[in-house]
């Protein structure tokens, strides 16, 4: 029987983008909380908003971000 090995290395864009949202993530979604009626509509609200954010970045529609 073949043995599964778990791969523990992590590409360097997925680790970038999981540092972006541990960092910004919770403000973001403050903000949408802030914005929103609810906490569930809130997280939607985020979520709908990471899901354009990757459209645009993978189409490379997306122009902004700070250096």
């Amino acid at each position: 029987m073949p043995t599964l090995t778990a791969v523990s290395e992590v590409s360097p864009a997925a680790s970038a983008w999981r540092e972006w949202l541990e960092e910004n993530g919770p403000k973001l979604l403050l903000f949408a909380r802030q914005q929103s009626r609810s906490h569930e509509d809130a997280k939607d609200i985020f979520q709908d908003a990471l899901v354009k954010l990757v459209e645009k970045v993978r189409t490379g529609e997306f122009v902004g971000g700070q250096d």
